[in-house]
C-alpha cells in the first residue's frame, strides 16, 4: 500500500519517526561504549533504548498503516 503511494504516510508521523531513529542511535552509542569498556549497565541500557525505540516505531508504523487504510477504503456509512 505505502510502496504504491507515498502520500499515504502522514506528514505528522515523520518527525516522530526521526526522533525514534535518533533515540535508537543514542542507544547504539551507549551500548557500544558499554561493550568496549566491558561494562554491563551501559550495554543493557543502550540495548533497552534500542529495543524500546524499535517497538515504538513498529507501533507508529501500524498507526500509519491504519490511517492509510481509512483514507483508501470507502466510507461504510
Amino acid at each position: 500500500m505505502y510502496a504504491a503511494d507515498h502520500s499515504l504516510a502522514a506528514e505528522a508521523h515523520r518527525p516522530a519517526i526521526r526522533w525514534l531513529i535518533a533515540l535508537a542511535a543514542v542507544g547504539l552509542g551507549i551500548m557500544v561504549y558499554g561493550l568496549v569498556r566491558i561494562e554491563a549497565w551501559p550495554s543493557v541500557f543502550g540495548l533497552a533504548l534500542i529495543f524500546v525505540s524499535q517497538l515504538w516505531q513498529i507501533d507508529r508504523f501500524v498507526a500509519i498503516y491504519e490511517e492509510g487504510l481509512r483514507r483508501t477504503s470507502p466510507d461504510s456509512n
